[in-house]
C-alpha cells in the first residue's frame, strides 16, 4: 500500500485494534482526494459500519436524514474534523442498533421461510 502513497495507521482507540490505511494527506493539508481503508478481523465492532451502510441503502428516508445531518456539520465543524465526527456519531449508534435488529428480524424471517418450505 505504501507504493501507492497510503499511510499505514495501526489504530488501537477501540477495545480491539485494526488496521487503517489513509491516501490523500499532506503536512500541508489535503493532497487530492482522501480515502480509508479500515481492515479488521470479521468479529470486530468495525463491520457494525456494513449494517449502517446496507441499512442507509434500504432506507431512503433515513439516508435523506443523514446526509442533511453530514451537510449541517461539515459547514458548523468545517476545519474540526473531530468535533464533525462526534456530533454524527449519536445518529450512527441509533441507527446502526436499528440496522443490526432489521437484520436479525430479516434472518429469522428468512430461517422461518426456509423451515416452513421443508416441512
Amino acid at each position: 500500500m505504501a507504493a501507492i502513497d497510503y499511510i499505514f495507521i495501526w489504530r488501537t482507540d477501540e477495545k480491539v485494534p485494526y488496521m487503517h490505511f489513509v491516501k490523500g494527506y499532506s503536512p500541508e493539508g489535503f493532497k487530492g482526494n482522501l480515502f480509508h481503508i479500515h481492515m479488521s478481523d470479521k468479529t470486530h465492532p468495525l463491520w457494525d459500519r456494513i449494517f449502517f451502510r446496507d441499512y442507509l441503502r434500504q432506507n431512503k428516508r433515513v439516508a435523506t436524514a443523514y446526509e442533511t445531518l453530514k451537510i449541517s456539520l461539515a459547514e458548523k465543524y468545517k476545519f474540526d474534523r473531530e468535533a464533525y465526527t462526534e456530533a454524527k456519531s449519536e445518529f450512527i449508534k441509533r441507527i446502526t442498533e436499528e440496522a443490526k435488529a432489521s437484520a436479525l428480524l430479516s434472518q429469522d424471517t428468512k430461517l422461518a421461510d426456509n423451515t416452513i418450505k421443508e416441512i
